[in-house]
Order: C-alpha cells, then sequence, then structure tokens
C-alpha cells in the first residue's frame, strides 16, 4: 500500500529491471514488442486449470518448429496500492513490460479468461507479475555521453540526456550524483535542480563498468525582481529563503511606492482604504480572485500571503525590530545562507478601526489571506502577521483578529 515506482521515461535496465535485480545478470524483464510477438507469434488457450492444478491462466503454445514449446502465465491478479490487496486472482492476469508509456503508466500484457492484449495505460504504482526472458550474452558497456558538457540553470530544472555504448548492452542503467547537493541536485532520471547560485559537477555513472561523463554546471538563482502590477507600473520583488514567496518591496496602497511607505488599511477581503464601515469578506475560506486585497488593486500578478507563509518568513528569516529604518519604525527581515543580501521592511503604520487611524509607528499589523474561526461571541477572525515596539510579551508573532481592522497588506507574486 503506497507503493513506489520508478518514473522514469527510459526502459528499465540493471537494478531498475526486476527479473535481473532478483534473478541476476543473465535475466530481464520482457519488452512491449516482445509481448506483444509473444500473443502473435503462438496459439493462446485459457485454461481454468492448467495440469490440473487448479491455477487458472493463459497457455502459449509456439507453431510449427515450436509446436511442442510452451508456456503458462497463471491469472495472478494484481496488487493495488490504494488497498493493499490482490484482487481478482483467478480470473486476471497482468504482466509488466519494460516499456514505459507516459510518466505515471507502463505497457503491460493483460488478460481476463480470454484473449490477452497489450495495456499501454497500466498505472505504474499496480503491482504486476513478472515473466523473465533470459540473457544468453551478455554486452558489456563500453562508455557513456551526455548531451551536455555544459549546462546553465537559470529557472528551476533542467534535464540531461546520458547515452550508453553500445546500443545494445545488457545493463544500461545510469546513477546520478552532483558534486556540491547546496548549489543543484539531481534525481535518478538526470533532471538538474538549481538549489543556489554558483557552480557544481554533474556525474553519470553507468552501473555496469562504472564509466562516467560528467558536465559543468553553472547555477544562477533568481531572487529579486520586478513583475507588473495594476496601471502597468513595476513592483520589485525579493525572495528569502529557497522556495519561498516572492515579496513585493513595500506595501498596497503605498502612495511613493517606497519600502518606509504605510500605504492603505484594509479591513479582510476588501479593497477601501480606512473604510468607515468595517466591511469585510464573510465565508470561511482563503482569500482569492477580487477578495484578495492584493489582486483586486494590484491585479492577477499578486496576492495576498497564507498565514503559513509570513510564519515561514519569521521562521526563516533574521528579524529585527528597527525604530529608524530610512527614518521609519518597522520590522526588518533579512535572508539567510545564500539569501542573506536579501531582505524586506515592513513599517508599523499602527492600524485603522472604522476610518480611525492609531498607534503609528507603535506596531504593524499585516493580513493573511488565511481565515481563522470565529471567537465565543460568533465574531469572524482572521490570521495575521504582527509585531509591536511596547509589547512586554512578544515582539513579533502571528495571531487572530476580528475582520473589520483596518490592516496592512504586503502582497507575494502569484506566479
Amino acid at each position: 500500500k503506497g507503493a513506489t515506482y520508478n518514473a522514469g521515461s527510459a526502459v528499465l535496465s540493471g537494478s531498475d529491471d526486476s527479473a535481473y535485480k532478483v534473478w541476476g545478470e543473465h535475466w530481464r524483464m520482457p519488452t512491449k514488442d516482445e509481448l506483444q510477438a509473444l500473443i502473435d507469434s503462438c496459439d493462446v488457450k485459457w485454461t481454468n486449470s492448467y495440469n490440473d492444478s487448479g491455477m487458472a491462466g493463459t497457455i502459449y503454445t509456439g507453431r510449427g518448429d515450436y509446436s511442442f514449446n510452451s508456456i503458462f502465465l497463471p491469472a495472478a491478479g494484481f496488487h493495488s496500492s490504494s488497498d493493499g490487496k490482490i484482487n481478482s486472482k483467478g480470473f486476471y492476469g497482468s504482466y509488466w513490460s519494460s516499456t514505459p508509456a507516459g510518466s505515471d503508466k507502463a505497457v503491460s500484457l493483460d488478460f481476463l479468461s480470454s484473449t490477452p492484449q497489450m495495456n499501454i495505460n497500466r498505472t505504474r504504482d499496480y503491482g504486476c507479475s513478472v515473466r523473465p526472458v533470459y540473457v544468453e550474452d551478455i554486452v558489456a558497456v563500453t562508455g557513456i555521453s551526455l548531451d551536455k558538457t555544459k549546462l546553465k540553470v537559470e529557472g528551476n530544472t533542467e534535464t540531461l540526456s546520458a547515452t550508453v555504448a553500445p546500443t545494445n548492452a545488457t545493463n544500461k542503467k545510469v546513477l546520478w550524483t552532483s558534486s556540491n547537493e547546496g548549489v543543484a541536485t539531481v534525481d535518478a532520471y538526470g533532471k538538474v535542480t538549481g538549489v543556489a547560485s554558483g557552480n557544481c559537477v554533474i556525474t553519470a555513472t553507468t552501473e555496469d563498468g562504472k564509466k562516467i561523463a560528467t558536465c559543468a554546471v553553472e547555477v544562477v538563482v533568481q531572487t529579486t525582481g520586478t513583475a507588473k502590477r495594476t496601471g502597468n507600473i513595476d513592483v520589485n520583488w525579493v525572495q528569502l529563503w529557497k522556495d519561498g514567496p516572492k515579496f513585493a518591496d513595500y506595501n498596497v496602497g503605498a502612495t511613493n511606492n517606497k519600502a518606509t511607505d504605510y500605504g492603505g488599511y484594509y479591513c479582510w477581503g476588501k479593497a477601501i482604504d480606512k473604510d468607515s464601515n468595517g466591511s469585510y469578506k464573510e465565508g470561511e475560506s482563503a482569500l482569492s480572485g477580487d477578495d484578495d486585497t492584493a489582486t483586486k488593486l494590484w491585479g492577477e500578478n499578486w496576492r495576498m500571503p497564507t498565514i503559513a507563509e509570513l510564519q515561514a518568513l519569521l521562521n526563516n528569516c533574521n528579524v529585527e525590530l528597527k525604530d529608524n529604518y530610512n527614518g521609519t519604525a518597522g520590522l526588518l527581515c533579512t535572508g539567510k545562507g545564500n539569501y542573506s543580501s536579501n531582505s524586506i521592511f515592513l513599517p508599523a503604520p499602527g492600524g485603522c478601526g472604522y476610518g480611525n487611524v492609531y498607534d503609528q509607528g507603535e506596531y504593524g499589523c499585516y493580513w493573511s489571506s488565511t481565515p481563522a474561526p470565529d471567537d465565543e461571541d460568533g465574531q469572524k477572525r482572521a490570521r495575521r502577521l504582527g509585531f509591536s515596539f511596547v509589547s512586554l510579551v512578544a515582539k513579533w508573532y502571528v495571531d487572530f483578529y476580528p475582520r473589520d481592522g483596518g490592516y496592512s497588506v504586503r502582497a507575494v507574486l502569484a506566479k
């Protein structure tokens, strides 16, 4: 139950091949074409009891000079990863080939008390039978090459392709390694993922013969940039930890487009600055679309952060209260490690209650898009990040607060 499987796009070989792995180098799984040839080149017969054994399945008998030869494939059923049980035993058989068919599927030979047929849509997490074929002459690997000897990773991933020589080598399995996983990782199928800017070497090694090929990789991770908001205005964004959201440089509603600008004061789920009515979004769903203040005012490139993202901001950054950051009090959040040159400043605008602004410079509160349970009186609440220069308990925190409070919004990139 909860099965794992090979997710590659290559024909199974070496230790990825179940027959080779269990029986040794003189055995392998049949290919799709070989299983199809078994159906086409033999007389196929269903039996409810093979040789009076009580085992049902299909018999494949050769023709002409091979008419005295046959094999029997039991109707062993299949193992389901969803319930962890063996199903359809005694009337259904499914036999894997070594041939893939799509990202999560492979080709099998299937039969259901009748003529067998090839199935190109068998999901790989099924537990099917394997009938090995014999490898009489083992062809050793003589070399390996990569489609690239230099690679620049500027997005998240790039994929390297290995070619093993000779083309008819028995075991074509390739093992992938990175010289510095702090810069880039590589999976079992040659997919290279950039982690941080820098250089490393990706090595492909054949399982048979330990032949190697290498690729020099340069990773350029973009942790700052710009994106458009409503009005065709460029907004700078910055990323503060690996795979973290990309925070805008200033608050929604900032008139001078500066990090130290207070910006607008918005009730949760609304886009009215300093709303004297204190209106807010009802419901228990996270904000999205026009209910998201950032999206409503800045356009589809932007959204409000979730509470998990705001909590991660506190967890993954060096956080410091600044009483005079370019003339403004607020919270400075600076990335760590490879992100130590990146930071955002959250000013302390105070809050707004029904149109009245108060406590500017003393504390800051920033809405998330995440709702919170009602309080004991049934008042609607939502999640926020807060910090205070006057608190005797916590300097910065995440908590719940009534949705009619007018607070700040710091947008993150939606795409």
